[in-house]
């Protein structure tokens, strides 16, 4: 059973909103358990996390790959298991993921420039010239897009991380959280 700093409300207990999560995931992360106790909080980042991913201006697999990023860089392991674990389940390689992590190491210009970008935003070093980069390749609804995929995983790893959250067993098995540049 995974644990937390704070008791999890019981899976019998949520809010039958949160059915999708299990449904669209295939496991209930303890997230939406901790959440749970504030049901407006959890309102609020369901329907976030909603409105980021199913907006579809850039690929999904880019916005996993700039989660994987984020997380990686903020110390969240738990949040490293999910975002890279979900692109393990996707097909992704754990080879091809460790390039995710490395600076220049993607046959793909735009998704580099995404990717350069979001390591300068966690660092918080963006600079014009870092902007111009990103949009020599996506538009200005695009760089909402991958700024709010910044965000929201910047915000999740500090939350999670403070609740202490432990990497769900399915999760963990996957080992996303453990690959290293």
């Amino acid at each position: 059973m995974s644990k937390a700093r704070i008791d999890l409300v019981p899976e019998d207990q949520l809010l039958p909103e949160t059915n999708f999560v299990k449904e669209m995931l295939g496991t209930l992360p303890i997230s939406v358990q901790a959440y749970a106790h504030s049901p407006e909080i959890l309102k609020a980042f369901m329907g976030l996390e909603a409105a980021i991913f199913s907006a579809m201006s850039i690929a999904p697999g880019l916005k996993g790959k700039i989660g994987f990023v984020v997380s990686k860089a903020n110390g969240c392991n738990y949040c490293a298991a999910h975002a890279g674990g979900m692109m393990l389940k996707g097909g992704m390689s754990k080879s091809d993921l460790v390039c995710v992590l490395n600076p220049e190491s993607t046959d793909n210009e735009a998704d580099e420039a995404a990717l350069a970008f979001t390591r300068l935003a966690v660092a918080k070093s963006v600079t014009d010239d870092s902007m111009k980069r990103l949009k020599e390749h996506y538009n200005a609804e695009q760089i909402i897009e991958i700024v709010s995929v910044i965000g929201f995983f910047s915000w999740t790893n500090h939350v999670h991380d403070a609740l202490g959250l432990e990497i769900e067993e399915h999760y963990e098995h996957l080992g996303a959280h453990l690959i290293e540049a």
